[in-house]
């Protein structure tokens, strides 16, 4: 199982890189890359242990507003890590941290969860190319505007992850449990 949950967070780890990159030519993702000089880690875990938890006073206005525009009704709880800052909350049943600048730009934000949160598009579009399968568990990763659906599927001792983007759907990794 810990192999899994590890697979599944490379597989969000990697699409978070990927868009990055991709987006690398907007000007608000270069000002906000200029503005800092060390790397955005995506583990939030790794940012807790580097971090602090962020004291009420160094949230500002613009971070507030740009956490607000994103995920209205929910009190995150906040870690400065330098001069970002990670939320982290639970919505609905499902996990969520998003990484901030502390000029209200947003990295990222990756929501863990099940089935249920998967847009009807996306879940047709994955019964339709893997209709033996099973959805076991769904992740939500949205960076530079781009949001992506990563997917746990079983089937029996078999684990596909798989990845949308927009209309297009693909197979990150595959794992046989060969384990009686």
């Amino acid at each position: 199982m810990k192999k899994i949950l590890s697979a599944t967070f490379a597989s969000a780890i990697a699409l978070v890189l990927l868009s990055t990159a991709v987006a690398a030519q907007s000007n608000h993702l270069a000002t906000a890359a200029r503005s800092t000089s060390k790397e955005v880690s995506t583990d939030p875990s790794e940012l807790e242990a580097k971090g602090s938890e962020a004291p009420a006073t160094a949230i500002n206005a613009r971070l507030t507003r740009s956490f607000s525009k994103s995920f209205a009704a929910v009190t995150p709880k906040w870690y400065q890590v330098d001069d970002k800052f990670l939320a982290r909350f639970t919505e609905n049943g499902n996990f969520t941290h998003a990484l901030y600048h502390k000029n209200g730009f947003q990295y990222y934000s990756v929501t863990k969860g099940n089935p249920g949160m998967l847009p009807n598009q996306v879940r047709q579009m994955m019964e339709e190319n893997y209709p033996d399968y099973t959805i076991a568990a769904a992740t939500k990763v949205v960076s530079v505007g781009t949001t992506a659906w990563i997917a746990d599927l079983t089937l029996g001792s078999k684990l596909l992850i798989v990845k949308v983007i927009g209309n297009e759907i693909t197979e990150s990794a595959h794992y046989q449990n060969k384990i009686k």
